[in-house]
């Protein structure tokens, strides 16, 4: 059960992301685990974007809290283990517009 509930939560944040961040970002679709990680296309500071996006509600890991060096500064990771479909619709639906306002 909880397998198939992670499985349609990944396949529900595949679809999410390429609606909403198709044009800014890209991934690999998740084929298992609970988190995605995401790189923008463009040159931007996900740690820095953080309290902004925050602002609006929704959240992410910035991608260089997971390095020594502080690699990996366009790249966020994503949970869809953690949250409910309809939650990862909204918050995918309102990152993507926040991020687009914001690094345009």
């Amino acid at each position: 059960e909880f397998r198939r509930v992670l499985f349609r939560s990944a396949h529900v944040m595949h679809e999410c992301l390429t609606q909403h961040l198709g044009t800014i970002a890209t991934w690999d679709a998740p084929r298992g685990g609970y988190f995605v990680w995401v790189t923008l296309t463009e040159a931007a500071d996900t740690t820095a974007l953080l309290p902004l996006v925050r602002e609006r509600g929704v959240g992410y890991q910035p991608g260089a809290s997971f390095s020594s060096t502080g690699a990996h500064g366009q790249s966020m990771r994503l949970s869809f283990a953690a949250y409910d479909t309809n939650k990862i619709d909204q918050g995918i639906n309102l990152l993507g517009a926040t991020l687009k306002r914001l690094i345009h």
